[in-house]
Formats: C-alpha cells, sequence, structure tokens
C-alpha cells in the first residue's frame, strides 16, 4: 500500500520488519514511523506490528502540506528532524562498507 503518513509511537513498543531484507527491531516511544511518506510517493518500505499496548499519533501527507502552507517554520524544524534522522540511518547503512 501506499506510504501516506507519519506515526509516532507515544506509549508502548511496536515490531518493524523490512519488507526488502526481512529484518526486523522493537522500537519504542518517541519513534516515528514512516517521516518519508510526509515527502516522498512510493509504497510502505516496512510492516509495523504492535507488540504491546500502544498509543500512536497518525500525521497525513495532506496534513503535513497544510502545516508547510500555514506554519512554514514549523514545517521547517520538522524537516531538519527529519533529515537528521535519515542521514543517521544513512550513516548506519554505511558503517560497514568503511570496514
Amino acid at each position: 500500500s501506499e506510504a501516506d503518513s507519519l506515526v509516532l509511537v507515544t506509549a508502548g513498543s511496536v515490531r518493524v520488519e523490512s519488507r526488502r531484507s526481512g529484518a526486523s527491531g522493537v522500537l519504542g516511544e518517541g519513534t516515528a514511523l514512516g517521516a518519508l511518506s510526509l515527502v516522498a510517493l512510493g509504497v510502505r518500505e516496512a510492516t509495523a506490528t504492535a507488540e504491546t499496548d500502544c498509543e500512536l499519533l497518525m500525521m497525513p501527507r495532506a496534513s503535513f502540506r497544510r502545516l508547510v502552507e500555514d506554519h512554514p517554520r514549523t514545517a521547517c524544524r520538522f524537516l531538519e528532524a527529519l533529515v537528521a534522522d535519515v542521514a543517521g540511518l544513512v550513516r548506519q547503512g554505511l558503517e560497514p562498507l568503511a570496514r
């Protein structure tokens, strides 16, 4: 299915499994899932399943676009945090190549 929203885990834990590699891990409170879907079109790259009772907040792409239009400074801070997270993931992925 199309990735079209960010999900923030505010309580509980979620198991996330990559559809490509099958790699999985458990993520907890404060974790954002699907952040790239707010700015890039595509299909979901992973499946998320609640491991415990969870509380989640969801921001659809349309709501993010309204945020960008109505509150550009807030949206800019959000995008800076998103890019920092993605850069961290890219660095982690490149680490094995440096060895």
